[in-house]
């Protein structure tokens, strides 16, 4: 034990003697630890921006449709679906009617709603029952303002409260009016609902079915982005697999290099291990002089470059422990790095190592 730990020790002045190798290897190791956590981290971005782009796109979110209305949906079903743990919100809609400004004017369609959305802003003064109109419902109406007065398909005058705006997957909705009523009970001809989770979508559609309380045998129609779930699932295992991989191509680069480094290291010094290995030095106590040379160097070094790696990606707890990793990875594999050269040294024969050219 005594002579491995002095052996490890000559590493050690052997490492700050050399300046230049050890130098490389420090860089090197700085360079390993950076580009495995930049490639780990540009890999997550990516999964996070198709990801944005897909829930944009609806890939959470699960439409219910009563063409006919026979299903006799009521407005109940929604508050029933929203309540699932894994729904973010549900909101529907009912029969569309006809409505216009004045005879002969333009009509727009108005239907009844319930429930809410982040995708529906409503905004209305007093809590009356009453029309709302969106921008463009608006001006096809020919109202100046979400307020004033609107006749039914039956003729009846219906006031306009307030006004209305639709996004994202509700977008469709801004080119009606909502109909406020907090009596109306159905039936509910039109639901739209958010799963919590992309991976979710199928069994919340056959868990929302349960709950509409529809007659048996009418005709509900369910429209599930499934296709796009199995693409951002497909993206995600690509991106990852992509991920892995350049980081696995950053730590072999670093081995080759360390390596090479100190294999160049060993063959500049091959006269000094020679005259070791006759004055009595053990092939494992050359061993581990190579060995801890290359470690000495590589351990602050790592731990510099997750330093370098935190400052730049932030120290959340999951980051962090990533990076930790990486550094752990990069010092073990300047270990590996090690060997090669050192089982070189152990072999070196000490008569032609010191023998003059």
């Amino acid at each position: 034990m005594r002579r491995l730990l002095s052996a490890t020790l000559e590493g050690a002045r052997v490492a700050r003697a050399q300046v230049v190798v050890s130098a490389l290897i420090g860089l090197i190791s700085i360079a390993v630890v950076v580009t495995a956590v930049e490639a780990a981290a540009n890999s997550i971005d990516a999964q996070s921006a198709v990801q944005r782009d897909l829930e944009a796109s609806g890939a959470r979110t699960i439409l219910i449709r009563d063409d006919t209305g026979d299903g006799s949906i009521a407005t109940a079903a929604i508050s029933r679906i929203a309540g699932m743990s894994n729904v973010e919100w549900a909101v529907g809609f009912g029969k569309v009617g006809d409505v216009t400004a004045f005879a002969g004017g333009t009509p727009v369609a108005a239907s009844p709603f319930y429930g809410h959305s982040p995708d529906l802003i409503v905004t209305a003064p007093t809590a009356e029952a009453g029309l709302l109109v969106s921008r463009l419902s608006s001006n096809t109406l020919g109202l100046a303002l979400p307020l004033g007065q609107v006749n039914n398909q039956d003729g009846a005058p219906e006031p306009v409260i307030g006004s209305f705006v639709a996004m994202g997957v509700l977008n469709d909705i801004s080119t009606r009016a909502l109909r406020l009523d907090s009596t109306w009970t159905g039936p509910v001809t039109f639901i739209a609902l958010q799963a919590r989770r992309g991976v979710d979508v199928g069994s919340v559609a056959e868990e929302a079915r349960s709950l509409l309380g529809a007659v048996p045998g009418s005709a509900i129609r369910l429209d599930v982005p499934t296709a796009l779930n199995d693409a951002r699932e497909r993206l995600d295992t690509t991106l990852v697999g992509s991920g892995r991989a350049a980081v696995a191509i950053a730590l072999i680069a670093g081995l080759m290099f360390i390596s090479a480094t100190i294999f160049a290291g060993v063959l500049g010094r091959r006269r000094d291990y020679g005259r070791r290995r006759a004055l009595g030095a053990s092939r494992g106590q050359l061993v581990a002089v190579v060995v801890a040379q290359t470690l000495t160097p590589a351990i602050p070094s790592s731990l510099a470059g997750c330093l370098v790696a935190a400052s730049t990606l932030g120290s959340s707890l999951a980051k962090v422990e990533f990076i930790a990793a990486t550094g752990t990875l990069t010092v073990l594999v300047a270990l590996l790095a090690s060997l090669v050269p050192a089982a070189f040294v152990a072999r070196l024969d000490p008569l032609k190592s010191l023998r003059v050219a």
